[in-house]
Parts: C-alpha cells; sequence; structure tokens
C-alpha cells in the first residue's frame, strides 16, 4: 500500500497511519468484534421473548454484571431446531469447534445433524473460551438439558478429537 501510494499520488505515509487505516477498512467491511460480542445479551432476550421454548443462556466473566461484564460463553438452541432435529433428522449428533479470528479468541462450538436428504441441519451453538474444558462442559450440558427430554431413541454421537463419556442421560468430557 505504501509504495502506491508514493508512486500514484506522490504522497509517503508511515506504516502506523497504513496500519490504522487498513483496521478502520476492515471494520468498515467486517463490523467491529468488540461491539459485535456486546449485542450478544440483547439477542439473546429478544430470542427468549419471541421465539418461546429456545434457549439462549449467556455466562459473564465478572460475577457483578453491572460492573461491565464480559463475556465468558454463551449457548443458543431455537425451538425450531429442536423440533426440526427430533421430527426430521437421522439419529445422528456431530459435535465440533473451530476458533474464531479476532481479538478475543474464542471458539464456536456446534451441534449439527443430518437431514432426510443428507444434509447438514444446525441444531445448537456456542461460543466459549479457548482451551477450556469447562467451556465444552457448558455446551454440553445446555445440549442434554435441550434435547433429552425429547429423544425417545439412541443417537449416534460423533466428535473430532475429543474424548467424551456417556452416561444415561448426560454427556461429559473425559480429556480435552
Amino acid at each position: 500500500m505504501q509504495q502506491d501510494l508514493l508512486e500514484k499520488f506522490g504522497v509517503q505515509v508511515s506504516q502506523r497511519r497504513l496500519y490504522r487505516a487498513k483496521r478502520k477498512a476492515r471494520e468498515g467491511d467486517y463490523g467491529n468484534h468488540a461491539r459485535s460480542y456486546k449485542k450478544i445479551p440483547t439477542y439473546a432476550n429478544v430470542v427468549l421473548e419471541t421465539k418461546p421454548g429456545s434457549i439462549a443462556n449467556i455466562q459473564y466473566e465478572r460475577s457483578d454484571i453491572a460492573m461491565n461484564p464480559t463475556l465468558k460463553r454463551s449457548f443458543l438452541c431455537f425451538d425450531a431446531m429442536k423440533k426440526g432435529f427430533i421430527n426430521g433428522c437421522m439419529p445422528f449428533l456431530g459435535i465440533n469447534g473451530c476458533q474464531l479470528k479476532g481479538s478475543f479468541g474464542c471458539v464456536l462450538l456446534a451441534a449439527i445433524s443430518l437431514d432426510g436428504n443428507n444434509g447438514l441441519f444446525p441444531i445448537a451453538i456456542a461460543i466459549k473460551e479457548v482451551k477450556c474444558k469447562d467451556g465444552w462442559l457448558f455446551f454440553l450440558h445446555h445440549l442434554d438439558a435441550a434435547l433429552v427430554s425429547m429423544i425417545d431413541k439412541q443417537l449416534c454421537i460423533m466428535s473430532d478429537q475429543q474424548k467424551f463419556v456417556f452416561t444415561t442421560n448426560m454427556l461429559t468430557i473425559v480429556n480435552s
């Protein structure tokens, strides 16, 4: 960028100024992560008010929510996703996670199934902190709570590089 500006416009710009301009341009295209994360509690409240039977749960880093709370982890499962899974999907549950880009370093977890056409069907998502066994337990606990009362058949559960223990009603992690 620095070379292009010099050749095309005869302007010499510092690396620091170019970095700030690039960051502002990216925010214009992709948004600001901090502002997006601050909208999650509002979104969760709207989901709970407008979609009865849905689950939206948020945990904060600090116990005092009034003092600038920071998001620790969140879970979201729409009622329509639960019903769609029970009524139209194969008895298969895939669980996986991926790193999110950005300055917060979170992990996005997802539970999916296969619909009648072998297409992917999302069931639940969560955001958790990186390298934390408790984050997986949070996700699995809420997933279990969302589905266990509705499931009357055995499930095939698949995950990538996580070791799970299956008890009668609850999924838990042995090692992460």
